[in-house]
């Protein structure tokens, strides 16, 4: 099971590897696909994440 912190955590090794450029997919996390996007939607609320459009979807990236 996937919680808040194990997103943010993936999210902030993607950003410091990347320099800030670059973020994950909803694909590139495990688990049960309505499960992360309930998550991903408090994190969202929360302000702690940003969400654009990406070539093969959406694109999650930690809010700085």
């Amino acid at each position: 099971m996937i919680c808040h912190s194990d997103i943010i955590k993936k999210l902030e090794e993607k950003d410091k590897i990347s320099g800030g450029h670059c973020g994950c997919y909803i694909t590139d996390f495990e688990g049960d696909f309505k499960e992360l996007r309930k998550i991903m939607n408090d994190l969202y609320v929360q302000n702690k994440i940003t969400i654009h459009d990406g070539i093969h979807g959406k694109l999650i990236k930690i809010k700085k």
